[in-house]
């Protein structure tokens, strides 16, 4: 409880430092007390809304059409939970584990960074204690391989945890099979690395993870192959999204990057937005381009670049640098596959 004081307490000096700021700023320039007056009283209201708007949450619902799926899983449900970050809507969760247990669906995909600011996973045990329907309830790491590690999907003591809880870690790709048709579901983690081909790890990892991470990537060129000769569908379940040069870049690399659709968090939506404009800022992983106003399309919701689909979700929490979201309600998200005609 007292961490939890202490907590909003860090919150509320956190969002009121620059609103606190330009108000000084206004008193200085000496504009007037009406000025001052209606100044103090947006902001108050802003703060308030915003106070009670990052302690709710939406569902958004989506249907992404997809080629060649077979009537096996036309109409599947991917119920998407991402960037927890520890926060609790209700008491044990239930807030959220009752919206969770009204919703009809197949797959539960949980696309990372579910941890606390600590790395503690309490909160999530909680929500995952709650659900009823763990029938494939799929865990992708976060930023941090907590679960289990990027290099060779060695599963970690938390991830064993995660398992307990009812988790399958995708640290392998996995296969959904209905009527004989297949639907695999894995975490490119193969992209986490500047590199394509396995004999390149000789510089960066031992003997031994070179050996895992070739047989992993051997599986991804598998899943791949068979996607495109029609004989299985792919869905990516991953923490980070392609950037717009990655899913250019994607469009051009054979077999690794055949994908019906990519399922993504960790942008927030950008946790920061201005009403009628949108994000000012996501935290994109790749060097080369910059995560300051961007292109809005790529922050959250359904986009198509050249044939690849990507779905990111704004996700419910806050990252520890900033712990408000501004204008930006939680959300998580049910999405329905449709054959493509």
């Amino acid at each position: 409880m007292i961490g939890k004081v202490i907590w909003a307490l860090m919150t509320a000096i956190i969002m009121a430092t620059p609103f606190l700021l330009i108000f000084l700023l206004i008193r200085t320039l000496r504009i007037g007390k009406v000025f001052e007056w209606g100044y103090v009283i947006v902001i108050g209201l802003t703060l308030i809304y915003n106070v009670y708007d990052n302690n709710r949450f939406i569902l958004k619902e989506e249907s992404v059409y997809i080629e060649n799926l077979p009537l096996a899983f036309e109409g599947l449900t991917i119920l998407q939970i991402s960037d927890l970050h520890g926060k609790s809507f209700g008491r044990n969760q239930t807030n959220l584990t009752s919206q969770i247990n009204r919703l009809d669906y197949d797959v539960i995909a949980f696309t990372g960074d579910m941890e606390t600011t600590v790395r503690s996973f309490e909160p999530f045990y909680e929500l995952l204690d709650g659900i009823d329907n763990k029938t494939h309830m799929l865990y992708a790491n976060g930023n941090v391989d907590l679960a289990y590690k990027f290099s060779t999907g060695e599963i970690t003591a938390t991830g064993r945890k995660l398992e307990e809880h009812g988790c399958t870690l995708l640290n392998r790709p996995y296969p959904l099979v209905r009527d004989g048709a297949t639907l695999w579901l894995i975490d490119d983690t193969a992209r986490h690395f500047d590199f394509e081909l396995p004999d390149e790890l000789s510089s960066y990892h031992g003997d031994k993870e070179r050996e895992v991470y070739t047989e992993y990537v051997a599986a991804l060129t598998e899943v791949s192959a068979q996607n495109i000769k029609g004989e299985a569908n792919t869905v990516v379940i991953t923490h980070i999204p392609f950037s717009p040069k990655e899913l250019e870049a994607a469009t051009s690399q054979s077999p690794i990057f055949n994908y019906d659709l990519i399922i993504a968090g960790h942008y927030h939506g950008g946790q920061i937005r201005i009403p009628l404009y949108g994000a000012i800022y996501v935290p994109v992983s790749n060097d080369r381009e910059s995560g300051w106003f961007p292109e809005q399309k790529y922050v959250s919701g359904l986009v198509e670049y050249d044939g690849i689909q990507q779905y990111v979700s704004r996700g419910l929490g806050t990252s520890r640098m900033f712990p408000l979201r501004l204008f930006n309600t939680p959300e998580i998200n049910l999405i329905t596959l449709r054959s493509k005609i």
